[in-house]
This record gives structure tokens, C-alpha cells and sequence, in this order.
């Protein structure tokens, strides 16, 4: 039996969430909060949650403070980040900070499916959207040459132009 908490201020997301949620395992179990006190009130009278579903912003949360709150009251639980920010950068903040995935909220369900299935394996989802930031970051990485054939590449230049 799977125990997962979705905390988000808006019910009409958490009913949403919680339609798909039920694919995940036939005996899932949902709760549900609206508030960081409405979810440091369940994690405090529920001990055996597998995983908590976070939206950053909702009242009381105050970014990476809330956070901190939640990782306090029961760090054992692991917390993957639901938001409508698709920023790199708070990404790479939130996942620092020790949450186990990020999942932006314009993903599909079976993102979503997915992402929580490799948290609850024991692995960190990372965004597609980080994952291409970071790939061209590693482009930088390169020689200056590199750069200038890689360039030329993206161009659609041949390999005997390029040379």
C-alpha cells in the first residue's frame, strides 16, 4: 500500500492529481493538504507516508523555508516539488536543497507517473528541461575549436566544408 501527500492551494489540481495517482497502485492512499500548517498537521499525525507531492508556493510555504519546515518535522519522507515555475535555476535550487525530484506542472500524467516511480526506487528526477540546460552547459566545456565546429555542424555544414 502506497501513502502519498499532495500538498498544493488549489483542490481543484489535487483532485486532478489524485485521478491519476490511482494508476500508480491499486491500494494508494492520498492525502491531502492546502497549507504548509495543513501539511505539517498531517505529517505529524501520519507516520508511514512514502512520498510527498509539494507545491512551493501556497500559503505559509515561503520558498526553500517551507521546505525546510517539512524536512524538519519528518525527514525520512521523500519530497518531490510540483510547480508552474520552469526555471532552471529554481530547479537546480530545490533539487540542492535535497528534494528528490521537481516535476514542472505543464507535464503530463505520465510524467508525472514516471517521476514518482524513479523517486520511490531510490532516484532523483531531474525535469526534462534541466536536463537539456545542463547538456549545453557541458558544450561550453570544450575547446575553442570545438565550439567552432560544433557551430558549424548546428549550421548544417559538411564535414569537408568544415574542415
Amino acid at each position: 500500500m502506497l501513502k502519498i501527500l499532495v500538498a498544493d492551494d488549489h483542490p481543484l489540481f489535487r483532485e486532478g492529481i489524485r485521478h491519476f495517482l490511482m494508476s500508480l497502485d491499486a491500494e494508494v492512499i492520498i492525502l491531502e493538504a492546502g497549507s504548509l500548517q495543513k501539511t505539517l498537521e498531517v505529517l505529524q499525525k501520519t507516520t508511514d507516508i512514502d512520498l510527498i507531492l509539494l507545491d512551493l508556493i501556497m500559503p505559509g510555504m515561503n520558498g526553500l523555508d517551507g521546505l525546510h519546515a517539512l524536512e524538519e518535522c519528518n525527514p525520512a519522507v521523500p519530497i518531490i516539488i510540483l510547480s508552474a515555475s520552469e526555471d532552471p535555476e529554481d530547479i537546480t535550487k530545490t533539487l540542492a536543497h535535497g528534494v528528490m525530484g521537481y516535476i514542472p506542472k505543464s507535464s503530463s500524467s505520465a510524467v508525472v507517473i514516471k517521476a514518482i516511480q524513479q523517486v520511490l526506487a531510490g532516484e532523483i528526477y531531474k525535469p526534462e528541461i534541466l536536463c537539456k540546460q545542463e547538456s549545453y552547459q557541458t558544450c561550453w566545456q570544450l575547446t575553442h575549436r570545438q565550439q567552432e565546429v560544433l557551430r558549424l555542424m548546428v549550421e548544417g555544414l559538411s564535414n569537408k566544408a568544415i574542415a
